[in-house]
């Protein structure tokens, strides 16, 4: 009641009979059947392709085709298959996985038409093979990158005005989207922007260094690119080169230069950063006599003004990009200002014979005093400064004397005077005055050249053999140089030298060691 056959080779309906037979050896005469179906296995259910890594289904292969890039197809497994058949396009390798219903494959060999790609795979059992499962890949030419951007590399702050980077070798990132549909990536670039690097990639750093100057936009396109051909529309960047705005409001550090003229003194000009097109650079001008110490393009500037400085005029700038400046300049007006009025002159309202000492108070931006005493009185030492000595000699009727100032641009101002009347000489001052007189009295009778441009000589007269002290003093009252000299009786030459200074107004300062007597003198160096 038992046995056992072989179904390997059947293919098509059939059955299998079986009739009793008992121990006399008779049969039956009717058999029981058996009627068998020949099934063939089932289809896959599903099949989708991946990269291998992650879930994420594929269906369009334009940006792998020509490439080595391995993507995995998955059949889903049927319950009756011993194995799969498998169906690949031409130009499709199978790299892994056989007949099993995990594949690997690249499309390395497809070239890029835009048909699809059908994939297929049949389940395979003993009776035979299933119904086709099919995907289908489709072929397309890429979309365009959704942005593009351009940045320092450093900072993400997007950049769309380029005016400070025309003519320069600074280098700027431009970043397309990354699209998957692309391979690569097709740059345009304007005349004179060069790609420093990036290629065909979504990401490209560039300068502006061959940029010629003008005010119109600069437009960079970028398309994606696949085997199948470029993106029909590219994405472009317009970026904007424009003149920079004027500067705002300059700021001087003083505005009466005349109080530093011919002085190592220096006048600061500031102006604030220009934004919007913004500008990396800016363009000084100064006035006549005038010269700017140091850097001349930022948004500070450091003036000097020598003795050359003899008529007002006009610090402007105007701020400056790679396209080029400003429309216009911001200016201020650089006046030539007096100095003020000496404010009083001490030393008594009365005079006499005897020597007398009169002074002012110091007036800002001050270069000269000039004393005035009547005719017949002498200005024993101080001229050109604010304390004088004054001898009236034999004069007894009502007198004055008089002071005023001279600056570094040669304006004076007003006098200051006071009216003095007769008094006689004090013991104590008669006594001094006999004692000087018997002193070794120094003259200055000459000092040239006059203005010089390195040395200069001082001719001295000396009553009797002695010693002065010779200091040179710049403008603004620093020491230059200082000696002390023996005098012998009679006709003196110093020599001064000058050369390693700068322009300007000097003060020479002779003061006799044996009386204290002080000559001021000035000397012009150019």
């Amino acid at each position: 009641n038992f046995a056992g056959v072989a179904l390997n080779s059947v293919a098509s309906i059939g059955s299998i009979g079986v009739k009793a037979v008992n121990a006399a050896g008779c049969i039956s005469n009717t058999a029981k059947t058996l009627v068998l179906t020949p099934a063939l296995p089932a289809a896959p259910s599903t099949l989708v392709m991946t990269n291998g890594v992650t879930t994420t289904a594929i269906t369009a292969v334009s940006g792998y085709l020509g490439t080595s890039t391995e993507l995995t197809l998955t059949a889903a497994a049927a319950p009756t298959g011993t194995s799969y058949e498998w169906t690949l396009p031409q130009g499709v390798v199978l790299m892994s996985g056989g007949t099993g219903r995990i594949i690997t494959v690249n499309f390395s060999g497809v070239n890029g038409d835009l048909t699809a790609l059908p994939i297929s795979v049949k389940t395979v059992a003993g009776c035979g093979k299933s119904v086709v499962k099919t995907l289908s890949l489709t072929r397309a030419l890429p979309t365009a990158p959704t942005t593009v951007v351009m940045t320092n590399g450093t900072t993400a702050t997007a950049i769309t005005a380029v005016g400070p980077y025309i003519g320069t070798s600074t280098e700027l990132t431009i970043t397309a989207a990354a699209n998957a549909t692309a391979s690569s990536y097709q740059w345009t670039l304007p005349d004179g922007v060069n790609k420093i690097s990036g290629g065909n990639s979504n990401v490209i750093k560039v300068n502006f260094a061959d940029v010629t100057t003008g005010t119109t936009s600069l437009v960079i396109t970028v398309n994606s690119v696949n085997s199948c051909g470029t993106s029909t529309l590219g994405k472009t960047l317009t970026l904007t080169r424009a003149l920079p705005a004027t500067p705002g409001t300059i700021t001087p550090s003083t505005t009466n230069v005349c109080s530093v003229v011919g002085t190592s003194t220096n006048v600061t000009y500031t102006v604030a950063a220009v934004a919007g097109a913004f500008a990396n650079g800016y363009i000084w001008t100064v006035p006549t006599g005038a010269s700017i110490v140091g850097s001349n393009n930022g948004t500070s500037i450091s003036v000097s003004y020598s003795s050359d400085y003899t008529a007002a005029g006009t610090v402007s700038v105007k701020s400056s990009n790679g396209v080029g400046s400003s429309a216009t300049a911001k200016t201020l007006a650089v006046t030539r200002v007096a100095p003020a009025t000496p404010a009083s002159i001490s030393g008594g309202t009365t005079y006499s014979s005897c020597d007398q000492t009169f002074s002012t108070p110091e007036v800002t931006g001050a270069a000269i005093y000039t004393w005035t005493v009547p005719t017949g009185a002498t200005i024993v030492s101080g001229q050109n400064t604010n304390t004088v000595v004054v001898n009236y000699g034999a004069l007894r009727t009502a007198q004055t004397i008089k002071v005023k100032v001279t600056n570094g641009c040669g304006l004076s101002s007003a006098i200051k005077s006071v009216a003095l009347t007769y008094s006689a000489c004090s013991p104590s001052s008669i006594a001094t005055n006999t004692t000087t007189e018997e002193m070794s009295k120094v003259s200055v009778t000459e000092m040239y050249p006059n203005p010089t441009t390195d040395t200069f000589n001082v001719e001295l007269t000396a009553t009797k053999s002695g010693s002065v002290s010779v200091a040179v003093y710049s403008f603004d009252g620093l020491i230059v140089s200082s000696k002390n000299i023996q005098l012998s009786e009679g006709n003196n030459v110093l020599n001064e030298n000058l050369s390693s200074q700068r322009s300007g107004i000097y003060i020479v300062k002779i003061t006799n060691e044996t009386t204290g007597e002080v000559t001021i003198k000035k000397i012009v160096k150019q």
